[in-house]
């Protein structure tokens, strides 16, 4: 009746380890499906990030190309738009205008 005890014995304990590895065997495959889909997801997002830095970068030039082109301009309309100091006498002097009292 031993051996016949022992082999029901090992017969569970076989059962029991078939189990276990069963549910930890789930367990790993839903860990590996979860963390291909989060190395999926992370490639997209890397991907992303770099395309809006190459997008930055690209903005960042255009800007600074507005600007200089806006102080060019500023910078051309002010001395059109200031008449230069002359003395009087010269041809560039503005008449002034006479004061009657």
């Amino acid at each position: 009746m031993s051996s016949n005890t022992e082999a029901s014995t090992e017969s569970v304990s076989e059962s029991l380890a078939e189990k276990k590895y069963e549910v930890l065997k789930r367990k790993c495959d839903s860990l590996e499906e979860t963390n291909e889909t989060l190395r999926q997801k992370l490639t997209k997002i890397r991907k992303m990030i770099s395309e809006a830095e190459k997008d930055k970068k690209f903005l960042e030039k255009r800007l600074q190309g507005y600007e200089s082109e806006t102080l060019s301009t500023i910078n051309t309309e002010t001395t059109k738009a200031v008449p230069s100091q002359t003395h009087s006498g010269t041809k560039n002097a503005l008449p002034v205008p006479h004061q009657t009292t």
